[in-house]
């Protein structure tokens, strides 16, 4: 059963993030006002705590909102995107784990299906999309 309070954001108990102009009223504060960690706080119905990590958090980046953590860096070379899109494009009722061995004997290297999956969605690629060049390529001939 989820729960909403009457004054804040929090469900079950565990509240929402700060917006981003307490954020900035806590740095603006604390900085130029001069106010103490633990009178804020107070004022702002936040932790001393949260006071002074956002506080560190400006002073460090500058900025008051978390940069987003993205993923990590693709596996795949632009050869090998482009070698996915070769094998594709020659046979296009190609099966993915045939793509794999395609590009183990390019490139010599054994590449996940889920990869070649989520390079193939991230390329736009679909089966309709690929039975239609495979379409008009036949009646270009």
């Amino acid at each position: 059963m989820r729960s909403l309070c009457e004054w804040c954001s929090c469900v079950d108990g565990m509240p929402g993030a700060f917006s981003e102009d307490l954020r900035w009223r806590i740095v603006w504060d604390h900085l130029y006002k001069e106010a103490n960690p633990e009178d804020l706080a107070e004022a702002l119905y936040v932790s001393e705590r949260t006071v002074r990590r956002i506080v560190a958090l400006f002073l460090l980046t500058g900025d008051v909102a978390r940069r987003p953590i993205f993923g990590s860096s693709r596996s795949l070379t632009s050869q090998e995107e482009t070698l996915i899109l070769d094998a594709i494009f020659e046979n296009p009722g190609i099966y993915l784990d045939e793509v794999q061995r395609y590009l183990a004997e390019k490139v010599g290297v054994v590449i996940s299906i889920p990869t070649i999956c989520r390079t193939v969605q991230r390329l736009g690629l679909t089966r309709r999309r690929i039975r239609h060049i495979d379409l008009s390529r036949s009646y270009a001939q």
